[in-house]
């Protein structure tokens, strides 16, 4: 790497550039790929499956599909993560309301017991 002085007393590293030539020819030889959208669980789903297929047939590096699967499934993770803590607070409303409506019921039951025993 080159070194370049903005002010004497600091530098900065400079990395080298490619030739413009030979960033042409990688994008002509390489197909583009695409994966979509990406905004719920099953569409992460269908493009690491798409990224995977890729690399199978050659159309994407290895490399490259590796990491592009990597963040997939980081991003997998943090759906499902998601989804799960939707879930648990759902599911937590849902046994207050039961138990709630459970004391209620249990409530109107002995107060008409104890109505039944005073019109005796």
């Amino acid at each position: 790497m080159q070194r370049r002085e903005i002010f004497p007393s600091v530098s900065i590293l400079k990395r080298p550039q490619k030739c413009a030539a030979r960033r042409g020819q990688d994008l002509l030889e390489t197909r583009q790929f695409r994966i979509g959208r990406l905004a719920n669980l099953g569409q992460v789903i269908k493009a690491l499956g798409k990224t995977i297929r890729a690399m199978a047939d050659g159309s994407i590096d290895s490399q490259v599909g590796g990491r592009i699967c990597n963040g997939l499934g980081i991003m997998r993770a943090c759906l499902e993560t998601q989804k799960l803590d939707q879930l648990e607070a759902r599911m937590d409303e849902i046994a207050h309301r039961v138990a709630r409506d459970r004391t209620n019921a249990a409530r109107e039951r002995t107060s008409t017991d104890e109505a039944q025993r005073y019109s005796n």
